[in-house]
């Protein structure tokens, strides 16, 4: 029975297969695999499993275990590992030799990750199915439907939301001998409201503080600690993202965080410029009323000064906002 059950040595085997997802368990952002269950749908005909069902007291139908049928061996050909839930699944056999196989797996999949749209980012990842043992000449793998993998069965996950599934069959070489596959993809989005608390809105009001930090008056020293503090904020944040994702993850707000540190920076060297020149130019001869005229011109240009630096932030500051929004969205 282990020869596949061809009805002509010219024709090849024409095997339905389907996928129902049951669950996604696991998306893991450093080793950039899918963990899930999965549910494989097979059905194909073997005309040496036919028989008269009056012959065996009405008997139209069978469950036989696979050990002791031919299977079409139909395996995940992008994955880790593969386990079977069921230790010996059978198949349901019907006496005009149409043969109905489902197996409940446990699949770990590779899934390339693209971090650039983080925490609000979208992946797509790839489940293809096939057989090493048979070529497109023997076996061909035809669609049960049209529309991706099944999920009447399916289980939201916490951290990633299922969009939608879509699916196609294809043929692929190796070695010069054609293989039909089959592929499913799932797209799935990050539940990123946790990190919206946890990371934008910080970034967002630091980014904040620092165009306010420009609107302090001129003689307040308090203007240099609090771009240190924010300094120090921005840096927090930035180990934050660093730890959530692989060392080498490039995102967009890995370098709004950077641009944001040299703001900052920046904003620092402003506020002692203007600060020295609050206080510094003085002389011992100075009259009263040139004292008073110089506070008034220098209190002039300092303000000058900081609302040019706090219109060309702030520009800066909603051109960032509106490039990195238009790409998350």
């Amino acid at each position: 029975m282990r020869v596949p059950p061809k009805p002509t040595n010219r024709s090849a085997i024409s095997v339905w297969f389907e996928v129902s997802l049951v669950q996604i368990q696991e998306l893991h952002e450093y080793d950039s695999t899918l963990k899930a269950i999965v549910i494989y749908k097979e059905n194909w005909r073997d005309h040496r499993l036919r028989w008269n069902p009056r012959d065996f007291n009405d008997t139209w139908e069978v469950n036989v275990p696979i050990s002791k049928l031919w299977t079409p061996e139909i395996a995940l050909l992008n994955g880790f590992s593969t386990e079977k839930l069921i230790e010996e699944p059978r198949a349901s056999t019907t006496s005009d030799g149409f043969v109905s196989l489902v197996v409940p797996m446990r699949v770990t999949a590779n899934c390339p990750l693209d971090f650039t749209a983080f925490p609000y980012d979208v992946q797509k990842c790839n489940l293809t199915f096939g057989t090493w043992a048979y070529h497109a000449h023997d076996i061909i793998l035809g669609p049960s439907q049209d529309e991706g993998a099944t999920l009447d069965r399916y289980h939201e996950n916490p951290k990633w939301k299922l969009m939608n599934t879509t699916a196609y069959f294809h043929y692929k070489n190796y070695k010069g001998a054609p293989f039909s596959e089959y592929t499913v993809i799932l797209k799935l989005k990050r539940q990123s409201s946790q990190y919206s608390i946890k990371l934008t809105v910080p970034c967002v009001v630091t980014s904040l503080f620092v165009l306010i930090s420009f609107l302090l008056p001129s003689a307040a020293g308090e203007k240099i600690v609090l771009n240190a503090v924010l300094l120090l904020c921005l840096i927090i944040l930035m180990l934050y993202v660093n730890m959530a994702l692989p060392g080498d993850a490039e995102t967009m707000l890995g370098c709004f965080l950077s641009f944001d540190i040299f703001l900052v920076f920046f904003g620092a060297l402003v506020s002692a410029a203007v600060y020295n020149i609050h206080y510094g130019f003085k002389t011992a001869g100075d009259d009263d009323d040139d004292k008073i005229s110089g506070y008034y011109r220098k209190g002039i240009v300092i303000r000058v000064i900081d609302l040019i630096f706090f219109l060309i932030f702030l520009a800066v500051f909603i051109v960032g906002a509106i490039i990195i929004l238009r790409y998350w969205y």
